[in-house]
């Protein structure tokens, strides 16, 4: 019988988000994104991480980034972190789209490169009365 091989062709590893989707109240503020690399970390590897717009709307309901994550040989786990921003509107939930792209070091991107963030409402839909 031969003998058992192991995930030798991911021994660099696969970059992947920690969950499909992530899910915050839009007075969160700063809100951290976990990205892992399953599979081995046999070598210095990165890839970029980017947000763009699904339902929620950049400069608007959150501020848009980019930017690569390095993970050093032995490294399996790193975050970044996006801002939620806060206003007076009540609105459904609305999403934010979160993609992985251009693995280097040999590793590769796994199934879950891409995810969303959802932001929920925390204000009241019948508005609110203050007084000066």
């Amino acid at each position: 019988m031969p003998p058992v091989q192991k995930h030798l062709h991911f021994s660099n590893g696969q970059f992947k988000f920690a969950n499909v989707s992530f899910t915050f109240l839009k007075n969160a503020g700063t809100v951290t994104i976990s990205v892992y690399r399953n599979w081995g970390a046999n070598s210095v590897a990165s890839m970029v991480y980017a947000t763009s717009n699904g339902t929620a709307t950049s400069s608007l309901d959150y501020s848009a980034v980019t930017g690569t994550l390095s993970f050093a040989d032995g490294e399996h786990f790193k975050t970044f972190t996006v801002t939620i921003i806060e206003d007076d509107l009540y609105e459904n939930t609305e999403t934010v789209n979160l993609t992985l792209k251009n693995p280097t070091g040999g590793a590769t991107l796994d199934v879950l490169k891409s995810a969303i963030i959802r932001i929920t409402n925390n204000d009241n839909p019948n508005g609110e009365i203050e007084f000066d």
